[in-house]
């Protein structure tokens, strides 16, 4: 999977860069969230808590898709590659 940031802003006020990507995933279908976060921590050097996909729109008729990505300076979002917990019955 590639990507091109098509338009990066810094906003000092909420603390995150904002990203507008597009991403070619010609080998398959539309990346999933938590693929797409884990390439982009990779990429950008930060944990993925710190990365949060607003929006991954693929277009038609094409193998590419367009996402909106925030990448906060502190975590604000959970790593959606771990496993969720179960939650545990009542009386345990």
């Amino acid at each position: 999977m590639k990507f091109i940031i098509i338009n990066e802003k810094d906003n000092p006020h909420m603390k995150r860069k904002q990203l507008l990507l597009s991403v070619d995933h010609v080998s398959g279908a539309t990346p999933s969230l938590a693929g797409l976060q884990t390439v982009l921590s990779r990429e950008f050097n930060t944990e993925p808590e710190k990365i949060e996909i607003k929006s991954i729109h693929s277009l038609k008729g094409r193998q590419q898709s367009k996402a909106t990505i925030f990448i906060w300076s502190e975590n604000k979002v959970e790593n959606l590659n771990k496993p969720k917990e179960e939650p545990k019955p009542e009386g345990e």
